[in-house]
């Protein structure tokens, strides 16, 4: 099965992925073993493409449980990485310029692409351009965050939550670095 085509096993793609990816090849190396299983099941079935946001500033284990658990939502995970502007408007002044950021979230096992200069605000227009089925985000935002950003999924019911890991954040490897002597 390893190795075949993704149409010679008979799993059932959304129409985009059959002008896209016409000769997709099973990788045992970017696929583990549930996920092959899953593609392969009886009677095939669609890719799910799981989508979230980041600014992903000083990457750190928190982000990687994150994208583990968003990932573990779908077949595929999508990543959007906020531009410097973006953050600086919405958060603080990154400390990693975008590149950086992509570098770091492109080399994490749970990522199957990177999509540069996402914006804040997760729209309906964003989620057709990229194909999204499900878009994921932490629970560490207030329901008026969530509703800001994400109103267009909620509306259209591809919204969830996952659980945030409470003991990092940036700032709180920031905090720590100003406490360093």
């Amino acid at each position: 099965m390893v190795g075949m085509s993704i149409a010679e096993v008979g799993v059932g793609l959304p129409e985009w992925h059959s002008k896209e990816f016409p000769n997709y090849k099973l990788n045992p190396y970017a696929c583990s073993g549930t996920v092959i299983e899953r593609l392969t099941g009886k009677g095939g079935r669609t890719l799910t493409r799981v989508y979230v946001d980041m600014a992903a500033d000083l990457f750190h284990y928190g982000h990687v449980e994150f994208l583990k658990k968003a990932s573990a939502c779908g077949d595929y995970l999508l990543v959007g990485v906020n531009s410097d502007e973006t953050i600086q408007a919405n958060k603080r002044d990154p400390i990693l310029n975008m590149a950086e950021r992509i570098a770091c979230v492109s080399g994490c096992r749970y990522v199957d692409e990177v999509v540069p200069d996402a914006p804040w605000i997760t729209d309906a227009a964003w989620i057709e351009e990229h194909k999204i089925d499900l878009v994921v985000h932490g629970d560490d935002y207030s329901r008026e965050q969530i509703e800001h950003c994400y109103k267009d999924p909620i509306a259209i019911g591809i919204f969830r939550t996952v659980p945030y890991t409470p003991t990092i954040s940036t700032t709180e490897i920031i905090r720590r670095c100003k406490e360093a002597k």
